[in-house]
């Protein structure tokens, strides 16, 4: 036997010890759900009562461009001009967990563009604040063990180094200058159901981040979210950790915040409705893009060019649905199609048409009591197999404040054109239960109260 061979036989023996000895004292539930809330909700750690409607809209607006900027960095190998905000951490919604022993109650955006799992941590060497919601103190844990190099729980994590007393840390700067960075380490979470009941996972893996801040310019909120909960098809996500190939969510109302969603894991995640396939594309950073074939305006097809979302590995393109982004970005060849044919069937609502540059990124905007809304035009998104039909209320938003009745003022397009990616954001999505089924690489959609 050569020294190779032998060398290798060695490394095989103990990444089997490695693996029997780290998981076999590890707790793996098969599934769990968890409740998930608007931002904007009383029960947030993010409610400002001081913020108007319209200062709300125009932070979601904020936080949508910034979020597609995350994406387009992590899909390409272009990236967008530093002054430009890059915001992976921050969004419409948020899914409340359990860490550490005692348990503490922190907060994380689910990031179905994201592999890594990270809360900011005490001692905090720049973190950005956080409201009412305790920063994690490790010391204050008796389950709390940081991860020694080079164990392959460190390689998985990505972004990895050692420290001098060997311990695993990373360190993640995205294109703004925006930076997470601090030790790797595996802890006790416990997820709680609406329904009632908890799941508890032992020694799952984290960024326990020390540095944190945002490096873009976007002034939307004095405070931020805690962490952040990666859903991404690889590297220590929560799908890849706990070996889950099904997972599903359900987002509330944008209007109600007090109507929550849920998120499922594993074998309670439902795949109900209408399929249609995920597209395999190595090169996509494993984000979620599908193939979508056409819009149509009340069942006319818009006949956008095939090209128009087709996925490039040397830029930012194509179609993805995101659950971090709040409202829809289209490529500007297909915006303008669609804003063109929303024109065309609203000619009776021309002189109500409001152009004006305080309603932020949206283009197309009317003065709409509820029979303007009643018999809007119905947009269609066709992907392969699936026909995903869009309610009013996913499609127009109303960015005044509530005048006589909540249906009269000004309602926008609740979509942006987009020079690069086309992004499917959670407005759009809302009230709809979406599945992911990962093992047979298809996205349902199935319309329903998500509460």
């Amino acid at each position: 036997m050569s020294y190779n061979t032998h060398s290798f036989i060695l490394f095989l023996i103990s990444l089997y010890s490695f693996f029997s000895s780290h998981y076999a004292s590890t707790s793996r539930p098969t599934g769990f759900s968890a409740k998930v809330i608007n931002r904007n909700s009383v029960q947030s750690p993010l409610y400002d009562p001081s913020l108007t409607r319209q200062d709300r809209i125009k932070a979601s607006v904020l936080r949508s461009v910034a979020r597609h900027n995350y994406i387009d960095s992590i899909t390409s190998n272009k990236f967008p001009p530093i002054n430009i905000p890059v915001t992976p951490a921050d969004g419409e919604y948020i899914m409340e967990y359990f860490i550490g022993t005692p348990p503490l109650s922190t907060f994380a955006l689910l990031d179905t563009g994201s592999s890594r799992i990270w809360l900011q941590c005490l001692p905090c060497e720049k973190c950005y604040p956080q409201t009412n919601v305790s920063y994690f103190d490790p010391s204050k844990s008796s389950t709390y063990k940081r991860v020694q190099c080079p164990l392959l729980t460190c390689q998985l994590y990505g972004n990895e180094h050692c420290s001098e007393d060997n311990y695993c840390q990373f360190h993640v700067t995205y294109a703004d200058k925006s930076v997470s960075s601090g030790d790797v380490a595996e802890e006790t979470v416990e997820f709680r159901s609406p329904k009632g009941g908890n799941t508890t996972v032992e020694n799952f893996v984290f960024g326990c981040s020390h540095i944190n801040y945002f490096g873009g310019d976007v002034h939307y909120s004095q405070w931020g979210i805690p962490g952040l909960i990666g859903l991404r098809r690889e590297g220590q996500s929560l799908i890849e950790q706990l070996g889950f190939l099904n997972f599903a969510y359900c987002f509330g109302d944008y209007d109600v915040p007090e109507q929550h969603g849920y998120a499922m894991f594993g074998d309670v995640a439902a795949i109900s409705g209408p399929t249609t396939p995920i597209l395999s594309i190595s090169d996509a950073a494993n984000h979620y893009f599908l193939d979508i074939v056409d819009i149509s305006v009340n069942g006319e097809r818009l006949k956008i060019p095939p090209d128009t979302f087709q996925v490039h590995k040397e830029y930012p393109s194509g179609f993805a649905i995101d659950s971090g982004a709040t409202f829809t970005f289209l490529k500007t060849k297909a915006f303008r199609l669609l804003v063109g044919a929303l024109k065309m069937k609203l000619m009776k609502l021309k002189e109500k048409e409001v152009i004006d540059p305080s309603y932020y990124h949206f283009e197309l905007c009317y003065r709409m009591n509820y029979l303007d809304l009643k018999f809007a035009p119905v947009i269609t998104f066709h992907f392969v197999n699936l026909d995903l039909q869009l309610p009013l209320s996913n499609t127009w938003i109303k960015v005044d404040e509530i005048q006589k009745t909540p249906y009269e003022g000004v309602h926008c397009l609740a979509m942006i054109p987009s020079p690069s990616i086309s992004v499917l954001g959670n407005f759009q999505q809302q009230n709809f239960h979406i599945g992911f089924d990962l093992d047979n690489n298809l996205i349902s959609f199935s319309l329903q109260f998500c509460e």
